[in-house]
């Protein structure tokens, strides 16, 4: 685990793709369209009792260049070198799930217990490429449902069915 926050993820995701985005402007208009990296769906899953992220995050890249393009730049890389203080490594792996609207689909299910937020999942329209343009304004979707407080059960039994209550209560 590490302090990375969303927000610090994806200032280094912008700056990523803000460097890879200018490199390709050397480019011709028809290699420069394929090589546009940005990305659309972030979530860096926290462990919510202490503020730390749980050492993996899911991001989805616009095209699979721009996939390589951060694999190459990243994989194996220690963390300590982009100034986060943590001993480990940086490995980039293929998720199970592909794609923004399957991982959309797949978070919206989710129930975050959480006080804020920048837990969640979010993802962006248009793509985020680094770029800070002023005149395009890019929409924040927060993805999952947010839970900020958890009632307290006053039943101690766990009932799946009348004959189980039943049961749960003689013993």
């Amino acid at each position: 685990m590490n302090s990375h926050s969303r927000k610090s993820l994806m200032k280094l995701l912008d700056k990523h793709c803000s460097l890879e985005n200018e490199r390709a402007k050397q480019l011709r208009d028809e290699q420069r369209q394929h090589s546009v990296s940005a990305f659309d769906f972030v979530y860096l899953p926290m462990d919510f009792r202490t503020g730390y992220n749980r050492g993996y995050a899911f991001v989805n890249f616009t095209n699979p260049r721009a996939v390589w393009k951060f694999y190459e730049a990243f994989n194996n890389r220690a963390w300590y070198s982009l100034d986060v203080e943590s001993p480990k490594t940086i490995h980039i792996v293929s998720a199970k799930i592909q794609g923004k609207e399957a991982l959309v689909s797949h978070f919206d299910k989710s129930v975050f217990f959480c006080k804020s937020d920048e837990f969640l999942p979010v993802c962006f329209s248009p793509p985020r490429d680094g770029a800070s343009n002023e005149d395009q304004a890019v929409t924040i979707t927060t993805i999952g449902k947010r839970i900020t407080t958890i009632t307290p059960c006053t039943n101690r039994g766990v009932s799946l069915s009348p004959d189980a209550s039943k049961t749960a209560q003689e013993s």
